[in-house]
């Protein structure tokens, strides 16, 4: 995703970084073109979020929500077995990807079917093209269930998060094919190969890569927590206790955690909320919860259709038909907007903007010039032709432009740090690498004169240099060191 010219520093970086793929040729040997050419491409392409987690965590119906439509198939088949890739396109279309790179229409009337006419084994993904305003930023990755590591879905999941299993891959092909970005769904408590995943994921995407885009949380089946659905205590406020607890354990691997109810999103979004179910729903006002239970077979009142009752409980989940039978009396509108603010999406929605697509070009910049890097040591045209690369990805990387790598490193190193300074620090820099305008990465509420910037500008690079020499933590000095070079920056353009 490429900012429109002008933008500011993401702009910046990005015609910088193409001019220097397009300087690379001349020092590569002619079997390097392949992979210049996708380092290249990958630059202007939208970021690439895979959304991932063990078998039913919910991954396609947060997808569905995402997307807003139902595409994605969420009951087991042979598309659940395969990964899915959601690009922005017209006309909407899907097609399989074969392993051997041969590429076939899909029958697509709005939704992938339930079967395939080739074997799972055979095909590395599906391509779906949507005229999505999601898929403008993003493509998103569905992906099979995580299970045992011998499964071909494991394999084709850690291909796509990880860069693994594909033979003679060199790591520049692998930089440009993998996922930049998780969403990684937790069914309930996180085990330890779910960690174990992560991390490799964040070894493979660099060392700035849990942080600038990183990973995203997502402790699935919030409306089934705890209790479940049917008791007195909401389960979304202990799945909120439990998604606190496992961002704070693992500061260093996850950017946030929150609790979503997928299917309640899914309803929401995708236009399953309707005046009949709205109707349906406010029937059962009167019915006690433990006769709800008993849906549909039992427990329907005289009046209400029991199969109406039970698309109901089908569709909207048994969350919704407990807590939710109040508003519906209201209608659907009342009835969709309780679903979207109750499933907690919008956070993971806000989430994604700020943490993955607003940081995707300081990302892929940087990766790009990992795989410039590692081209020029594994295929150059000559030694000297290889240093020469070399000496150039450095003069870039000293660039005033690509200071918000340095920045993304920086938050890298205060992951996980406690203490008043690193807070300071984290949130400076968010601010930093979040905002073009001097006084938004400022923090200021409105904004500023020259006059004003340059003396809160002296103000904050005063007090940043005075951490890099007082913090205990060498990392958390070091951030500081980036953090007094941005207020120069910022300062140098007033």
């Amino acid at each position: 995703m490429v900012p429109p010219a002008g933008a500011g520093p993401t702009d910046r970086m990005t015609r910088t970084v193409l001019a220097l793929c397009d300087e690379a040729p001349a020092l590569l040997a002619p079997g390097a073109r392949a992979e210049l050419a996708a380092l290249r491409a990958s630059v202007t392409e939208p970021l690439r979020v895979a959304v991932v987690g063990r078998v039913s965590a919910g991954k396609s119906t947060l997808v569905n929500a995402l997307i807003g439509r139902r595409v994605a198939p969420t009951a087991a088949g042979e598309c659940t077995r395969v990964v899915t890739w959601y690009r922005f396109g017209a006309p909407d279309r899907a097609q399989l990807v074969l392993r051997d790179g041969t590429v076939h229409p899909l029958p697509f009337d709005g939704a992938l079917p339930e079967t395939l006419a080739v074997p799972a084994e055979r095909i590395e993904r599906i391509e779906v093209f949507l005229q999505s305003g999601v898929l403008r930023h993003m493509t998103l990755i569905d992906t099979p269930g995580l299970g045992s590591l011998d499964r071909p879905g494991d394999e084709a999941v850690r291909r796509v998060a990880i860069g693994e299993g594909a033979t003679g891959e060199t790591p520049s092909a692998r930089a440009v094919e993998q996922a930049s970005a998780l969403l990684y769904l937790f069914r309930d408590v996180e085990k330890q190969d779910d960690i174990d995943f992560i991390r490799a994921h964040q070894a493979a995407t660099g060392p700035m890569g849990s942080t600038a885009a990183g990973v995203i949380g997502v402790l699935s089946h919030a409306d089934l927590f705890g209790s479940g659905p049917w008791s007195p205590r909401d389960p979304m406020v202990e799945a909120r206790t439990v998604a606190d607890r496992i961002a704070g354990d693992h500061p260093a691997l996850l950017t946030a955690v929150a609790p979503v109810a997928a299917l309640l999103a899914q309803a929401a979004r995708t236009g399953l909320v309707t005046e009949t179910k709205a109707r349906t729903l406010a029937a059962l006002q009167p019915v006690e919860t433990a006769r709800l239970q008993m849906l549909p077979r039992f427990g329907v009142p005289q009046g209400v259709d029991a199969a109406a009752a039970g698309r109901v409980l089908h569709e909207l989940g048994p969350y919704a038909v407990n807590y939710a039978r109040g508003v519906a009396g209201a209608g659907a509108t009342a009835l969709q907007n309780w679903l979207l603010h109750r499933s907690g999406l919008s956070p993971v929605e806000e989430l994604v903007g700020t943490r993955f697509v607003r940081r995707c070009i300081p990302l892929t910049v940087e990766r790009v010039l990992r795989g410039l890097r590692g081209l020029s040591r594994s295929m150059p045209a000559s030694y000297e032709a290889g240093a020469r690369l070399r000496d150039r990805i450095e003069q870039v990387e000293l660039q005033p432009a690509m200071h918000r790598i340095a920045e993304l490193r920086a938050l890298q190193l205060l992951a996980g740090r406690s203490g008043a300074l690193a807070r300071d620090l984290t949130h400076e820099l968010d601010l930093m690498i979040d905002n073009d305008e001097p006084w938004r990465r400022l923090g200021a509420a409105r904004p500023m004169s020259p006059p004003e910037l340059r003396a809160e500008l002296t103000r904050r690079w005063d007090r940043a240099q005075t951490a890099t020499t007082t913090a205990r933590d060498p990392r958390v000095g070091e951030a500081a060191r980036v953090l007094t070079r941005s207020y120069a920056l910022v300062g140098a353009d007033l």
